[in-house]
């Protein structure tokens, strides 16, 4: 290991590899896991991030060496500065770097408020991304956010809608949440689509009895 090493830093320091973040993701694993230099092995898969930001490879051993040494906060302001960094130029990157800060923030910390936070961020420059608006959507429902949950459910049924009509399921979800917050207009337009792409009695028969008892006096109920 220690010979291959030596290549590899040879390498880099020639300069001019076009594979540089591949080269140091490799020697990064080989400080980490051969060679007992965890903060050289750190910086050096920090580094390759820098240089290509979606190396899933890097990405995921930076974030176990940084887990293993209590540097994750160091991974993570390394993500943050390039997120926000490419946030104006390439919204698809920024949006992955931000969703892999709140899986980190969701599924790690236990921590819904940031990981929606930074779910927000990810929507905002990837608003065509169903995975991000139904995990955003899920984060809201831990969170009892109806109306963050609708807003990302409605925009999920607007994507569904332009390429061969929504979920039925989602759209029972939405006049759901719309009826609890009180629109009840939403809520019947929502219902009535749902109705039509999956007439479900049972379900059906359910929901309206929830809203017309939340809301005796709505004669289109």
């Amino acid at each position: 290991h220690q010979t291959l090493a030596r290549a590899l830093e040879a390498r880099l320091a020639r300069g001019g590899a076009d594979d540089e973040a591949a080269a140091r993701t490799e020697l990064g694993r080989l400080y980490d896991e051969h060679l007992g230099r965890k903060d050289e092995a750190l910086e050096m898969l920090l580094r390759a991030i820098d240089l290509d930001p979606d190396n899933e490879d890097a990405h995921d051993a930076a974030y176990r060496l940084a887990s293993a040494t209590d540097k994750v906060p160091a991974y993570e302001a390394r993500v943050r500065n390039l997120a926000e960094a490419r946030a104006g130029s390439d919204g698809d990157l920024a949006g992955i770097l931000y969703s892999r800060l709140a899986r980190i923030a969701e599924n790690d910390r236990k921590d819904d408020k940031e990981a929606a936070a930074l779910y927000e961020r990810a929507v905002e420059v990837r608003p065509h991304d169903r995975e991000l608006l139904s995990a955003l959507a899920a984060v809201y429902e831990r969170l009892g956010d109806d109306a963050g949950q609708a807003r990302m459910l409605q925009m999920r049924v607007e994507l569904d809608r332009n390429e061969g009509g929504a979920s039925a399921d989602i759209l029972y979800r939405l006049a759901q949440l719309y009826f609890r917050s009180g629109d009840v207009d939403a809520g019947c337009d929502a219902f009535e689509q749902a109705f039509e792409a999956d007439p479900d009695p049972d379900r059906a028969e359910e929901l309206l009895r929830s809203a017309s008892d939340a809301h005796p006096q709505a004669e289109r109920i």
